[in-house]
């Protein structure tokens, strides 16, 4: 397997196209599918297997979309070689491997052969992983422009030190499997609630983490000088910081339980704080490049605005109503709502999640006209139409069949839905190489980005 633009261009393709279309079958299990006749209409053994194992939909979901992120690194960072060709092999096996196992089970029920397959398949996953660890780690370099630690690139640290985090969390996940019946587990262990839950607010968050420093990679700020260079110097050592406390705070969760896990609302709060220093920074390059003094001027780029606006509006969809419900969490455990909270709180993150490494995408392969512009706006005003209806949805009116915002919800979703097909057929359709112009293997210096030196 040569790591060239158009094969690793193609995997991303197949790879956003596979988990797109695991998404949309998910959503036929959606209050709003549920009793309907004719095509859409799903089996009772189906309806059943998916709730008994609702873990395996979750995987096989969440693998692929792991394997845009691997892909995105690897082009990013500008990965050469055997290197490039192990990882990428790997990690593009260990998701068809997972995903095709975790479905099989959804859809059979549990079958000892697919549940060792599967997890043949994560542990090429983390053998990726591994291996992006050894690609990634930043090496000094005397005279370094960029803005470092140690002689260091601190972008490319966060990065390293995301994966790291990423890992920890994979291995809470790993424990808590043995006593999970969806994983075939038979032992009991304490708080295996809190700890699943812990394993997918973590990896969710360290991998959002990871997310920023890849847009400050892309875009080169860490090459920024001036007061953009100190917003973004700010944001990535929050990051450092954020990151391996949120993922001890994941291993505390074992044997402190709730007390630990709440611990990880300070410090993921500090990561979505230092996303917004990223997101200024960013921003008023971007909108001077395109000779436009205030921020609202990258819109220009559609694409890159739709992609930093959506890292501000967490913080109002996400961080705000987190932050109250941890406050007034012996006033909110138990109520109707809770578990409309928990569900809209997560899925409203993971969509950020993986819009922003789709828009970070489409700007690595040159997205714009356009496709570029519909897309984007598609998806932004998508996100923001369903996270808003969502937070209606869980505070004021949670009921999933007669809820005024459900309409609203699906609205957005069917957006964004639109927008990524546009945007999937607009990174196909690029024929900009982003690779080779004049990088070289290993170096810490990005592909492209912004105007540099800012002052």
């Amino acid at each position: 397997m040569r790591v060239s633009l158009p094969s690793l261009k193609s995997l991303v393709v197949v790879a956003i196209a596979w988990d797109f279309s695991i998404a949309v079958f998910g959503m036929l299990f959606s209050p709003g599918f549920q009793g309907l006749t004719g095509p859409l209409s799903l089996p009772d053994s189906l309806l059943r297997f998916f709730y008994q194992y609702e873990a395996m939909f979750f995987h096989a979901l969440a693998i692929p979309f792991i394997a845009a992120l691997v892909y995105a690194t690897v082009g990013i960072f500008g990965t050469r070689g055997k290197p490039a060709e192990v990882v990428v092999a790997a990690i593009t096996l260990g998701y068809v491997i997972s995903s095709l196992s975790a479905l099989y089970i959804l859809f059979k029920g549990a079958d000892t052969l697919a549940f060792e397959t599967l997890w043949v398949g994560l542990t090429l996953g983390v053998l990726a992983a591994l291996g992006l660890l050894l690609t990634t780690w930043p090496r000094r370099e005397p005279g370094q422009a960029a803005m470092s630690l140690r002689g260091r690139n601190l972008a490319s640290l966060c990065v390293w030190v995301s994966i790291l985090g990423v890992l920890s969390a994979v291995a809470v996940g790993t424990y808590a499997s043995m006593g999970d019946s969806m994983w075939g587990g038979t032992a009991t262990i304490p708080s295996m609630g809190l700890i699943a839950a812990t394993h997918q607010h973590v990896i969710i968050t360290i991998i959002d983490a990871a997310l920023v420093a890849l847009i400050v990679k892309e875009f080169r700020a860490d090459l920024y000088a001036g007061i953009p260079g100190t917003f973004v110097k700010i944001g990535l050592y929050g990051t450092l910081l954020g990151v391996p406390t949120t993922a001890i705070s994941a291993y505390a969760t074992v044997p402190y339980g709730i007390a630990a896990h709440n611990s990880i609302i300070a410090f993921a709060g500090i990561l979505l704080q230092a996303s917004l220093f990223v997101f200024y920074a960013v921003a008023y390059v971007e909108a001077k490049r395109f000779g436009h003094r205030l921020l609202s001027g990258v819109v220009a780029n559609m694409m890159t605005f739709g992609m930093l606006f959506i890292l501000f509006w967490v913080n109002v969809v996400v961080t705000l109503p987190g932050i109250y419900v941890a406050f007034n969490l012996h006033n909110f455990q138990g109520l109707p709502n809770e578990q409309a909270f928990i569900t809209g709180h997560t899925h409203v993150l993971i969509t950020l999640t993986a819009l922003t490494l789709l828009m970070l995408l489409a700007h690595f392969y040159g997205v714009k006209g356009r496709l570029g512009l519909v897309g984007g706006l598609l998806m932004t005003a998508g996100y923001l139409v369903s996270s808003a209806a969502t937070i209606f949805y869980i505070f004021m009116d949670w009921n999933p069949t007669t809820s005024v915002y459900i309409p609203y919800i699906g609205a957005g979703i069917s957006l964004i839905a639109i927008g990524v097909v546009v945007t999937v057929a607009a990174i196909g359709l690029s024929r900009r190489n982003p690779i080779g112009e004049g990088e070289i293997e290993g170096s810490d210096a990005g592909p492209r980005g912004g105007e540099q030196g800012v002052r």
